[in-house]
């Protein structure tokens, strides 16, 4: 969603917003590494 809120100081701006998004990241990593191809195996033909 864009506001089109001018902040004129960083301070006015949200820290999820000035550092990132918490679902950003490396979680996901693991799941396709290990564990996907693992459900994989089993499940698909």
């Amino acid at each position: 969603m864009l506001n089109k809120i001018i902040h004129y100081k960083l301070e006015d701006i949200e820290n999820e917003r000035r550092v990132g998004y918490g679902f950003y990241g490396k979680w996901a990593k693991r799941l396709l590494v290990k564990e996907f191809p693992a459900w994989q195996e089993k499940w698909v033909d």
